[in-house]
């Protein structure tokens, strides 16, 4: 029978998941759906024990296989905690496994000393800006434009080790009319800055 296979690492270290606990793939039965996003992600229960789901196992490497999937194309969802759930689908019989990169969320145990920057998007509405991205502009070459996905109830984090010198820095979220920008004045190696409320449509 045809599976689907998937090596999960941390988008910031490229360190694989794989032996994460609570790291859960969740391909959901034909006339089932994924659950709702919302809300920090849960651990899931072993192989077999969620109704509704195929059963998943983890080979030497660490990689996570979810057993006998039948051909065709799938809804998957990718959680650990500490991270941003992230959905896609996936055909099986496919090329395994799959590398998928999670992106840290507001709940990692971040250190003391990372330099991070927090922020809350919200749509004009009032309703969470989930699914959106948020891109780091740093006026310093060397800095990359990390690009971070928006969680459920809006919030992003933006680890940043490879900044320096203290500067101000843009945030940018592109979304269906255009794009909106929020600027954080200063910000200090080594330590947490929050950046304004972002409003977009």
């Amino acid at each position: 029978m045809p599976y689907l296979g998937f090596r999960v690492r941390d988008t910031s270290t490229d360190a694989p998941l794989g032996d994460a606990p609570a790291l859960a793939v969740l391909v959901p039965r034909p006339g089932n759906a994924l659950p709702p996003s919302g809300g920090a992600p849960r651990p899931w229960p072993g192989p077999d024990a969620e109704p509704g789901f195929f059963a998943t196992a983890r080979n030497r490497s660490g990689d996570v296989v979810v057993l006998d999937v039948p051909a065709g194309i799938h809804p998957v969802e990718i959680r650990a905690a500490g991270y941003v759930p992230r959905r896609a689908r996936a055909r099986s019989p496919g090329s395994w496994p799959v590398c998928v990169r999670l992106h840290r969320s507001a709940d990692y145990p971040f250190a003391a000393d990372d330099t991070l920057l927090l922020g809350t998007i919200v749509r004009s509405s009032g309703a969470p800006g989930a699914g959106l991205h948020v891109r780091l502009i740093d006026p310093d070459p060397a800095v990359p434009g990390h690009r971070a996905p928006v969680d459920a109830r809006g919030r992003y984090v933006i680890y940043v080790p490879e900044k320096r010198s203290r500067s101000a820095v843009t945030l940018a979220v592109a979304h269906a009319s255009g794009v909106a920008r929020a600027e954080i004045e200063d910000v200090i190696p080594h330590r947490t800055h929050v950046a304004p409320l972002i409003v977009v449509p």
